[in-house]
């Protein structure tokens, strides 16, 4: 939808990769009620980059996968791992609706990088997927795709309202999750 919409001269972040890097920085650090789009996979890793480089507790990522376009890219890695590094307590949690494999760079790098006891990955079942995708880091900063079938999204750092009703929106699909997978055990045990 946003590829070769927008003239350069209008909206000169969109130019290139750096430019929407910096443009992004510079949002994040002085103006947290503005609103951000992002259209393609790039963006997404430059914008979840600096969602772990401003969180500090928790980042949760609900995902129809694991791209490693996004999630596979040197920078992101290295921002996830600098962000589990700073706080002993810091956590992240993936809610998937597709299997990730267990060489996917971002896990294989937080394997070891010896962090795997601080990531916590459920698969969602089909009859719980809510049709959209979020990543929110601290109840703060997020970027949240309202339609999970493309990679457009709004984004916004510093925004403590929105921010807690998507980690809220999170923590109860992660709790129904959760359910679900202690029922689904019970069942296998209730077979044997």
């Amino acid at each position: 939808m946003w590829d070769n919409q927008f003239d350069d001269t209008v909206f000169p972040h969109l130019r290139d990769d750096e430019s929407y890097r910096a443009f992004v920085e510079k949002v994040s650090e002085t103006e947290s009620s503005m609103l951000l789009v992002d259209r393609d996979a790039k963006h997404a890793a430059i914008l979840l980059t600096r969602l772990f480089q401003l969180s500090r507790q928790s980042v949760d990522i609900l995902t129809g996968r694991l791209d490693d376009r996004v999630y596979g890219t040197r920078e992101l890695m290295d921002a996830c791992i600098e962000f589990l590094n700073a706080n002993q307590d810091a956590r992240l949690r993936i809610l998937s609706e597709m299997r990730i494999a267990p060489q996917h760079p971002l896990l294989k790098r937080i394997q070891d990088e010896g962090f795997s006891d601080r990531l916590e990955i459920s698969l969602v079942p089909d009859n719980l997927r809510p049709g959209y995708h979020l990543a929110v880091g601290d109840a703060l900063h997020f970027r949240f795709e309202p339609n999970g079938e493309v990679t457009e999204a709004f984004v916004k750092f510093g925004d403590r309202v929105d921010g807690s009703r998507l980690q809220s929106a999170f923590d109860s699909l992660h709790n129904a999750v959760r359910e679900y997978e202690g029922e689904r055990a019970q069942e296998l045990v209730d077979s044997d």
